[in-house]
């Protein structure tokens, strides 16, 4: 395997993404689908049936024009309605009971039940410094440049004081040395539990992907990972964020108004779970 000549992290990892891009690509391309509307959850087999019979009374009503076939025809259809709206609400009844225990899904149940959705900011112009950017690219600039410098223009209105960080910091009771080795078992083990509804990084490789291919992926993976820890560097590219801007509420022109959402590589979302697992076990040793 190619990445086992190398022993630069950003090497292996460039090699890696190039390689599995490539393969990725040949087996299984991006194709554009066009996405049909969601099915009722709620329909069941029953109610379907009922909606059937329903139907074939209208039409024989309107054949007919008897009132007692408008009359069945009425019962029938406000019996669907019943079934419908029973059915509906115990769906909903049950599905927001079973996420107690997660707000995140609680809320996306209510917003859909309060036919809430999120409709895509559309940013024609940004005034920054009583400049008005209006292209793409000037947007995009003006953005990166403002939220990259909120950290510095706090830290400039902060007071400064003769108090040192080191007074707060309490003296540590053991010594960290270095991290441990991983196993394939291990990553495969990581790579098995990415959460498969995140959004993609720069890398354009997706948490699903990773999951699915986890059991190939797993080895050359952890050649990586451990390369990385022996180091002690992270590729340059399990750095960089891609950043998408969420407005908040006022004028959609004023860059203050966004709320930066910064999306990272999947594979470093695993890497920093690796750390925090050795962290926390050594933690709990001592």
């Amino acid at each position: 395997m190619y990445i086992s000549l190398e022993n630069d992290p950003d090497n292996i990892w460039q090699i890696w993404k190039e390689l599995f891009l490539e393969i990725l690509n040949k087996h299984a391309p991006i194709q554009t689908k066009k996405v049909r509307s969601h099915k009722i959850p709620w329909l069941t087999s029953n109610i379907k049936t009922l909606m059937n019979e329903r139907d074939k009374l209208k039409r024989k009503a309107i054949i007919t024009g008897l009132e007692t076939d408008w009359k069945s025809y009425k019962q029938l259809r406000n019996k669907v309605n019943t079934e419908l709206r029973e059915a509906k609400t115990n769906y909903y009844s049950n599905k927001i009971a079973s996420q107690k225990a997660n707000p995140k899904e609680a809320w996306k149940t209510i917003n859909q039940i309060l036919g809430r959705k999120n409709k895509p900011t559309i940013i024609n112009e940004l005034q920054i410094s009583n400049n008005t950017l209006q292209s793409p690219e000037e947007i995009a600039e003006g953005f990166n440049m403002f939220f990259t410098s909120i950290g510095q223009n706090l830290a400039d209105i902060i007071p400064t004081n003769d108090c040192n960080f080191e007074d707060f910091i309490q003296p540590p009771i053991s010594e960290f040395t270095a991290f441990n080795p991983v196993t394939v078992n291990t990553i495969y083990h990581l790579l098995s539990k990415l959460s498969t509804n995140k959004a993609t990084g720069i890398d354009t490789i997706s948490s699903k992907i990773i999951k699915i291919s986890a059991p190939i992926i797993a080895s050359p993976l952890t050649y990586l990972f451990n390369q990385t820890l022996d180091q002690c560097t992270f590729p340059n590219e399990w750095k960089t964020a891609r950043v998408t801007p969420l407005y908040k509420n006022g004028q959609k022109n004023l860059p203050e108004n966004y709320r930066p959402i910064s999306i990272l590589t999947a594979v470093s979302k695993v890497m920093e779970r690796l750390l925090y697992d050795q962290l926390y076990n050594l933690s709990e040793r001592k």
